[in-house]
């Protein structure tokens, strides 16, 4: 009856610092160079599964290689593998990089619209309740 295998969750962890420490890499405004042994970690990731894997591998196409097509196809399948607050921080990644990567926040904000999690809303209806309260200070 052991239909899961076990998981090393202590190298789960290490491996999502790791993820962290190349994303912060990929969002900085300088940049940064990335080490082809990171990036043969990101493929890894990727190829295993691993929905943050897929979206950095996907990233660092994207940017750093230009390579559109191929990247498309690793951020589709983190779509598909993601739920709504992973949807959310690709955009916040998306939204470091600039502008040039507006269709891709639609595509993730408009695929984030159907997940059962919705920060985005959760996000609008505080603004919303901010500016009420602002508003009765001022009268």
């Amino acid at each position: 009856m052991d239909y899961y295998k076990e998981i090393d969750t202590e190298q789960l962890w290490k491996d999502v610092e790791k993820i962290e420490q190349i994303e912060k890499k990929i969002i900085s405004p300088t940049y940064q160079s990335i080490t082809q042994e990171e990036v043969a970690f990101l493929k890894e990731q990727a190829e295993s599964g691993m929905a943050r894997g897929e979206f950095e591998y996907g990233v660092y196409l994207l940017v750093y290689e230009n390579n559109i097509e191929e990247a498309e196809q690793w951020l589709n399948k983190f779509v598909n593998h993601s739920n709504g607050f992973c949807l959310y921080n690709a955009v916040r990644v998306f939204a470091f990089l600039g502008d040039e990567y507006k269709d891709w926040i639609n595509r993730f904000l408009q695929a984030e619209k159907g997940k059962s999690y919705r920060p985005l809303e959760m996000l609008l209806e505080l603004m919303k309740i901010y500016s009420e309260k602002r508003e009765n200070v001022k009268a």
